[in-house]
């Protein structure tokens, strides 16, 4: 073998590891962008698109240097990258609250990223429905109120004392034995018993409708005027209770609210020591889902009701007139 041949065989030699260092380069840049193209296609398309991405990107030479090519390792690769992009991402976003096995299948190790999407997917899932839970309780109570208000507008609303919380009383101003001013005395009972029915239309029944109190249960600050009262003027021996029964409310909201405030007129027929005059009382109320507060007041005279102003040894005088008063609660009940 001459000079000349053997260098020919290392030229041939030298050229096919060139071309294999070559080749192995251009296989491993070329894995390396299928990788990268099955991360994105992974987030665009899914595993399908990432797999056509990664096929056909590997080379090999064969044994006489010719350059085959193989999709195997690429796919493989670009399948399984997907598959775990894929079903991290699932995981993530499916379910505001994912089961365990969910979780579990995603990753044995779940990368940071796919960890702190899926815990800000379920806290705001769960914002979400905290949110949803406490505008449906407002449509819920929103829609309550409007079914009461409904239901009164279309059969009535009987509005009952309760005289737990309710409390009549008069005003009067006296002049003492020994004082040259005059000074209010007060007497208050909490027997008071009653109801208002109010028909479809908001109009008051007066047929069913009362308000009674006690008069042998005042008391005031006095026992010894409190005693005299009752035997003179008001002879609750023989007229023990003073009886209002409402004929019309002018200015009442009908149908009647769930809440606010409304000042209004009570217009009726008073009853005290057998005689019955009109009063009108001014009525300031709260509404409530449950229950209906408020006062109300009107001025009185004794002569209008055929008494006359008590006197005593001790009160010099009575002015003729005073004010009757009436702190309330009253229950709402649909007819």
């Amino acid at each position: 073998m001459d000079r000349c041949s053997v260098g020919k065989d290392h030229d041939v030699a030298q050229d096919r590891m060139t071309r294999r260092a070559c080749l192995r380069a251009g296989g491993a840049m070329a894995a390396a962008f299928a990788l990268v193209a099955c991360g994105q296609a992974a987030g665009s398309a899914g595993s399908a698109t990432a797999a056509q991405s990664g096929g056909a990107s590997t080379s090999t030479l064969g044994p006489e240097g010719q350059v085959t090519s193989s999709a195997s390792l690429s796919t493989a690769t670009a399948t399984s990258t997907s598959a775990v992009t894929s079903s991290a991402l699932t995981s993530a976003s499916t379910s505001a609250e994912p089961s365990p096995a969910v979780i579990g299948s995603t990753s044995a190790e779940p990368s940071p990223a796919v960890i702190g999407s899926t815990t800000a997917s379920t806290s705001s899932a769960v914002s979400g429905g905290a949110s949803a839970a406490a505008v449906g309780a407002t449509s819920a109570r929103g829609a309550a109120a409007a079914t009461s208000a409904t239901a009164a507008a279309s059969r009535g609303v009987k509005l009952t004392i309760d005289p737990s919380g309710t409390q009549g009383a008069y005003h009067v101003q006296e002049q003492l034995a020994g004082h040259d001013f005059t000074s209010e005395a007060v007497g208050r009972t909490n027997a008071v018993t009653g109801a208002i029915v109010l028909d479809a239309g908001g109009k008051i029944v007066p047929a069913q409708s009362s308000i009674v109190l006690d008069l042998r249960t005042l008391k005031s600050d006095q026992s010894m005027r409190d005693n005299y009262v009752q035997h003179d003027p008001l002879q609750t021996s023989q007229y023990p209770m003073a009886t209002f029964v409402p004929n019309q409310a002018t200015g009442i909201p009908w149908p009647l609210p769930a809440s606010g405030t409304a000042k209004f007129d009570l217009a009726g027929d008073m009853t005290v020591h057998g005689t019955s005059k009109p009063l009108t009382w001014t009525v300031s109320a709260t509404f409530g889902p449950d229950k209906v507060t408020g006062s109300a007041s009107t001025p009185f005279t004794f002569t209008e009701f055929g008494m006359q102003p008590p006197r005593t040894m001790i009160a010099l005088s009575v002015k003729d007139g005073g004010t009757l008063e009436l702190q309330f609660a009253a229950t709402p009940a649909a007819l």
